[in-house]
């Protein structure tokens, strides 16, 4: 959906990887629910964020989406991942979930697989599309926002981390209609950690990712 929104706000053509991407997104359905299914997912899951990365260099030109990487792109991006890991977890201990339980991503000594499951469905709507509307308009393409440690590598300074955290911090506080209310964003990653507990405590059956679209609708 967001690629679809920056083709028309960008008048660009994102659309053979919006229709690769959205090719993988079908018969998801279809993998079964086992250790094998779960690789499978990865695999799909991997590909599409190719098409989406992809898709958005067309955009603005960086080396790729590298999780560790110091790019300038990728230090930015892994900051504001930062930002909504933090909000994901204080979110899960709020309503008494275990963060390093996970369902998705495995459970591992020391990582919050279950910060990182509820993380997935926010990225893009907290992070990506607040965080990436900051290089196309240069605001983030600035020296002066980096410290430079090495021949292409960056760490965020204090300017760039600002940019940063109030993109996402003005995201987190939209409101936006979700569950026949009106809420902060932020309330709504607090609604859907609620959501997840009832689903362990068998009050609920389905659980409703949250959609980009709630945030195209006028406040």
């Amino acid at each position: 959906m967001y690629l679809r929104q920056l083709q028309v706000s960008q008048r660009a053509d994102l659309s053979h990887e919006i229709i690769e991407a959205e090719t993988l997104l079908k018969p998801l359905t279809l993998i079964p629910d086992t250790a094998a299914g779960r690789l499978q997912l990865f695999g799909v899951e991997g590909f599409i964020a190719d098409r989406y990365f992809a898709a958005l260099k067309k955009l603005y030109r960086f080396p790729g989406r590298i999780p560790r990487g110091r790019a300038r792109f990728n230090s930015a991006l892994n900051y504001g991942y930062g930002v909504l890991y933090n909000e994901v977890e204080r979110a899960l201990l709020y309503v008494g979930l275990d963060p390093y339980v996970g369902l998705y991503h495995s459970e591992r000594y020391g990582k919050p697989a279950l910060v990182l499951d509820v993380v997935e469905e926010f990225r893009v709507p907290v992070v990506d599309s607040a965080v990436f509307p900051l290089f196309l308009s240069r605001t983030l393409t600035r020296l002066e926002n980096y410290v430079r440690s090495q021949s292409n590598e960056y760490t965020l300074a204090a300017e760039g981390k600002r940019h940063i955290v109030t993109a996402i911090y003005q995201r987190l506080n939209r409101v936006v209609p979700w569950a026949g209310r009106r809420l902060a964003l932020k309330t709504v990653i607090e609604y859907q950690a609620r959501a997840l507990s009832w689903i362990f405590l068998g009050r609920r059956k389905t659980y409703t990712p949250f959609p980009l679209t709630a945030l195209l609708e006028r406040p």
